[in-house]
């Protein structure tokens, strides 16, 4: 007796496993429930037609431990790893295609554990694309329609075909995508059995690169490509201002080309510069060492945003600039040196205090070898000061100062020069630095 319940309870609940488990599919976004059989819609042979069952269990768990698909022209194309426990109000999409081969009814299973849900198919006799090669088309094999020049185009010939044994009705041809044209028959229309009807689509690419668009044949996309490429420019030409560069100005660069575009082209022009670390070696504009441009159609002269050159700045530091134009199919360079130069000052001040002078300056050395600096002073009436200039030995301070800078050859040094009398006697200051390329002098006034 006690084993007799034991078994009526497993059967009891396997009862109620089975109950819970509930299949529905999905139609226009809402569940409707099955309970032996569903029928799809009729779709044409050739087309895909997917299909959403979901799976839900209610009011118990359920262990989903088997999905499966059988029937000509049905295919399981995405399925949950199996085995897997399915808690009430939780559900698991199961995902299904009709590829209709042959026109005719047809049916398959969805097989879920143990519940079979019966699948019923109508293929409906299709229309067929077939192209200039005589080879059809297939929807899952896109038709090339090559490289194309553009402001040029190609037109490609194809027919819709009937092959089934009876008259088929087109209620769609057409093309959407850019690029692409067609000229096609107004819809709908019929086609007797075995007949054609041509047609003709046309790649006419208004701008550059891989362009792709979509052959409507009543429910069914075809897919076409088409490649477009841009005309070859005119050589490009760089056009340095000035021709001769030094360090401590700015500069500008322009691209020409020897005759007017014929379409829009785009590149980027590049800076390069071999000596120093100089971030003061930079475009004024762009990301500092490239800066992108435009040359419309119909013009010779590249844009470099509303400006038709690009400004640059040469830096504190002597080497040499590599300006590098990457446009269409160029690439072009051109070359300035920055020769090494002697020290340049910016800026220079000399105050009084009440008992010494201070002096101030800025500037730069391109070769990075200042090695003395001289002060000579004068009284308010230009005579000489003492016995001559104060000449200091740096060489040892600077080197330590631009082995460690990272901003070229720019400096700014401050000296304090202790005083023995009458400071307001003190009218100006001669500054001298010299480097390995020479001596360079700044005569600054006393100030208060």
């Amino acid at each position: 007796m006690i084993l007799r319940a034991a078994l009526c309870g497993l059967a009891a609940a396997a009862a109620m496993a089975a109950a819970g488990l509930r299949i529905s599919i999905i139609e226009n976004d809402q569940e409707r429930l099955l309970s032996s059989a569903c029928t799809l819609p009729a779709a044409e042979v050739g087309s895909i037609v997917p299909v959403k069952f979901r799976i839900r269990s209610q009011p118990d768990a359920v262990m989903l431990e088997r999905v499966d698909v059988k029937g000509a022209d049905l295919y399981l194309t995405m399925r949950p790893a199996l085995p897997i426990l399915i808690w009430p109000g939780a559900y698991v999409d199961v995902d299904v295609e009709f590829r209709p081969s042959l026109p005719g009814s047809g049916s398959g299973t969805l097989e879920v554990n143990d519940r079979i849900i019966t699948i019923i198919t109508q293929a409906l006799p299709a229309p067929e694309v077939r192209t200039e090669s005589g080879a059809v088309l297939y929807p899952a094999e896109p038709y090339e329609f090559g490289e194309v020049q553009l402001g040029n185009s190609v037109t490609r010939h194809f027919w819709v075909d009937n092959p089934t044994g009876e008259r088929v009705t087109v209620t769609r041809l057409d093309v959407t995508g850019t690029g692409f044209r067609a000229a096609i028959p107004p819809v709908p229309f019929q086609i007797e059995a075995g007949a054609s009807v041509p047609f003709d689509v046309t790649f006419e690419p208004q701008s550059q690169g891989s362009l792709g668009a979509f052959l409507h044949l009543n429910s069914r996309e075809y897919s076409l490509r088409g490649t477009a490429n841009a005309p070859p420019l005119p050589k490009p030409e760089l056009i340095l201002e000035p021709a001769a560069l030094r360090s401590g100005m700015q500069g500008t660069i322009a691209v020409r080309l020897a005759s007017a575009a014929s379409w829009p082209a785009e590149g980027v022009l590049r800076m390069a510069f071999d000596g120093q670390t100089d971030p003061s070696v930079r475009f004024i504009g762009g990301d500092g060492r490239a800066v992108p441009l435009i040359i419309p159609a119909g013009e010779t002269v590249a844009r470099f945003g509303s400006a038709q050159s690009a400004g640059f700045q040469t830096g504190s530091t002597a080497g040499r600039l590599t300006f590098t134009l990457e446009l269409g199919s160029y690439t072009e360079q051109v070359v300035a040196d920055i020769a090494p130069a002697a020290v340049q000052f910016d800026t220079a001040s000399a105050k009084r205090a009440s008992s010494s002078v201070e002096v101030r300056f800025t500037g730069f050395d391109n070769t990075r070898s200042i090695s003395a600096l001289a002060f000579t002073f004068r009284d308010t009436a230009g005579r000489l000061i003492g016995s001559g200039p104060i000449t200091v030995d740096v060489s040892r301070d600077f080197r330590t100062y631009f082995d460690a800078s990272a901003y070229g050859g720019t400096f700014s040094l401050r000296a304090v020069f202790p005083v023995r009398g009458d400071v307001s006697q003190i009218g100006s200051v001669d500054i001298e630095a010299a480097n390995s390329q020479g001596a360079a002098r700044r005569s600054v006034t006393m100030t208060e």
